[in-house]
C-alpha cells in the first residue's frame, strides 16, 4: 500500500520541485455553431419588412448591448442599425432593422468578433454557400414603378427550384417554380406569352401554370382524372428528360422586353410508393361495458 502512495505522489512533488502549479486538466469543449438562420445564406425575394433570426448550437452569453456591435448587417456600403433580441435563453437571436430595409437589395450579416457560447467554442461567421457570412436579396415592390419592382436591368430567372445543379434535382413528384428579376405583365397570355412542359418527345406535358407577379409554378398533372392529382398515380417519368419553355413573357415595368428560357431536367426516382391501409378491429370492449349492470346501492 504504501508503495503506491509514494507512486501517486511522485507526480506532485516533481512539479512542486520544479517550482509548478498544480493544472485542472479540461475536457474540449465542443464546436459551436449557427444552426439556422432567416433568411438563409442565399436566399432571394425576402420581404423588406422581415427580421433576422439566427439560431445556435449552444446559448450565445454576449450581452445583448455587446451583439450591437459583434453583428453586422451591411448592405454593400453600410452597416444597418438594429436592436437585438435574445430568444430561448440565448440559442437564438432575433435582430429587427430600426426601418424596413430597401428593394432589391442584397445584404450581408456577419460577425465583428466571435461571439461567446455556453459550454461550446467562441461561434464564428456563419457560412453555407459563397463568400463568408449569411448573403440575401429582398425582393422587389409592387408599385408599378420599374426602379422599385426590378431586382435587375435584365428580364430573366433569378432563381429556380428544382435546379438541375443546385441542391434540389427535379424528381418523380416535382412542381417546379421560378422566380424572375421582373414583374410579369398580367396580360402576358393574350400578348403571346407561352409557358409550357414537354416531355423527351416535344409533347406538352398537361400542368397547371400560375403566374403571380414575379413568380410562376408549374404543376404538372398526368392523370386522366384531375381529382386524382398529386397521388401516386400522378408522376414524372423517372429517367426522362423534360423542357421547361417559356417564350414572348412580357415584362410588366420595361415594355418591350420579353423573357425567352428553356431548361432541361432530367428526373430522378424517389423509389417505390406505397400505401399502407390501417384496419380498425373492433375490441369488443364496448359490447362488454354493456353486460356489465352496475349494482344499486340500495
Amino acid at each position: 500500500m504504501k508503495h503506491f502512495k509514494i507512486l501517486a505522489l511522485a507526480p506532485a512533488i516533481l512539479l512542486a520541485a520544479c517550482g509548478g502549479k498544480e493544472q485542472a486538466m479540461q475536457s474540449d469543449l465542443p464546436t459551436g455553431s449557427v444552426v439556422y438562420s432567416y433568411p438563409t445564406d442565399g436566399q432571394t425575394g425576402v420581404s423588406p419588412k422581415s427580421d433576422i433570426v439566427i439560431r445556435f448550437s449552444n446559448p450565445v452569453t454576449d450581452a445583448e448591448a455587446d451583439l450591437q456591435s459583434e453583428i453586422l448587417v451591411n448592405d454593400g456600403t453600410t452597416n444597418i442599425g438594429f436592436t437585438v433580441t435574445k430568444v430561448d435563453g440565448g440559442r437564438s437571436l432575433k435582430l429587427s432593422p430600426n426601418s424596413p430595409l430597401s428593394l432589391g437589395t442584397e445584404y450581408s450579416v456577419s460577425f465583428a468578433n466571435a461571439l461567446q457560447a455556453d459550454g461550446a467554442t467562441d461561434i464564428d461567421t456563419p457560412n453555407a454557400t459563397g463568400p463568408e457570412g449569411i448573403q440575401f436579396q429582398t425582393r422587389g415592390g409592387y408599385t408599378g414603378i420599374q426602379s422599385l419592382d426590378d431586382t435587375a436591368a435584365d428580364f430573366s430567372v433569378a432563381t429556380m427550384v428544382p435546379s438541375p445543379n443546385g441542391l434540389l434535382e427535379a424528381v418523380d413528384f416535382s412542381t417546379f417554380r421560378l422566380l424572375l428579376t421582373q414583374p410579369v405583365d398580367p396580360r402576358w397570355k393574350d400578348m403571346g406569352g407561352k409557358i409550357v412542359l414537354e416531355d423527351d418527345q416535344g409533347n406538352p406535358v398537361p400542368a397547371t401554370v400560375l403566374v403571380d407577379e414575379r413568380r410562376i409554378t408549374v404543376d404538372p398533372c398526368l392523370t386522366d382524372d384531375p381529382s386524382l392529382c398529386g397521388t401516386k398515380d400522378d408522376q414524372l417519368k423517372a429517367g426522362a428528360t423534360y423542357t421547361l419553355k417559356i417564350q414572348d413573357l412580357p415584362s410588366q415595368t420595361s415594355p418591350g422586353s420579353t423573357l425567352n428560357f428553356s431548361q432541361d431536367f432530367t428526373v430522378r426516382e424517389t423509389g417505390p410508393t406505397v400505401v399502407v391501409y390501417q384496419e380498425a378491429i373492433d375490441s369488443g370492449l364496448a359490447q362488454a361495458a354493456q353486460r356489465i349492470t352496475p349494482s344499486n346501492p340500495s
